[in-house]
């Protein structure tokens, strides 16, 4: 019998890296899955621009973002903020303002959590 993972599974894993502080690992991991033929979707990579910006790994995770923008799956609100407070966190606040006019240009209306990091 040979079962195949789908979505879940391989978000379960990234998470997992991600939570034992392992986002490079998480990374390769995405970066293999994708070359085998696989989707994810918005939480995987909600999970994974958490998970860097988590360890510090700001820019990695603006990457990812930039990556994916209308080509892998609909960038959202959550992942921008998220980014949003990593930038702020980085003393990047120039950059995560641009970010958040990204945000209204692609109206993508923000939260009281994007406000609340560019306050910060």
């Amino acid at each position: 019998m040979g079962y195949e993972p789908n979505t879940i599974t391989l978000t379960t894993l990234i998470k997992g890296l991600c939570l034992n502080g392992k986002v490079n690992e998480a990374l390769l991991f995405h970066d293999h899955v994708l070359a085998l033929g696989f989707h994810l979707n918005h939480v995987t990579y909600g999970i994974l621009i958490n998970g860097l910006c988590k360890m510090g790994q700001t820019r990695a995770a603006l990457q990812v973002l930039r990556q994916i923008e209308g080509k892998l799956v609909n960038t959202n609100v959550v992942m921008y903020s998220t980014v949003i407070d990593g930038l702020c966190k980085d003393k990047l606040v120039i950059d995560a303002y641009g970010l958040y006019s990204e945000m209204i240009v692609k109206r993508i209306p923000p939260t009281v959590v994007t406000f609340s990091s560019l306050i910060y």
